[in-house]
């Protein structure tokens, strides 16, 4: 993974970083899910990530598990991140349509949302404490 890009990111990320208060289970979730998004980035770059997610998301569907959700969550959160930053990079925009944006992100993850009987307000709270923690997630990227 090209560190350059993760240092960046996490860069950017450094002032909302210092002021987050997580909670244990999300410290551990954002550290794993940094961990396998940096395994499987290594092995098959966005295209790997972007199945991972996919398969992430329907295994938490199925077994209706919130810290799993939380978990794709993450590795979402952390895809979309890196597509940005490597859009940036080259000076192009990252195009609407594109499954990488963070509204994609947040639109995925609403849907499984819906399962757990969220309204909206509890919905939005939720991926707030998880995009803080795919914060994390970042920053203990840029630290490999």
């Amino acid at each position: 993974m090209s560190k350059a890009i993760i240092v960046a990111v996490a860069m950017l990320a450094a002032s909302s970083f210092s002021s987050l208060a997580q909670s244990t289970q999300d410290l551990s979730i954002a550290r794993r899910s940094a961990a396998i998004f940096d395994t499987a980035y290594r092995k098959t770059g966005m295209s790997g990530i972007n199945t991972r997610v996919q398969e992430c998301y329907a295994k938490a569907k199925a077994r209706k598990s919130e810290a799993l959700v939380e978990q794709c969550f993450i590795l979402d959160f952390l895809g979309s991140e890196m597509d940005a930053a490597f859009f940036k990079m080259m000076h192009r925009s990252q195009s609407d349509d594109s499954q990488n944006t963070i509204v994609a992100v947040n639109s995925r993850a609403n849907r499984i949302l819906d399962l757990f009987g969220l309204d909206t307000t509890q919905r939005g709270r939720k991926i707030s404490e998880w995009a803080k923690a795919g914060l994390i997630a970042l920053n203990e990227l840029a630290s490999r």
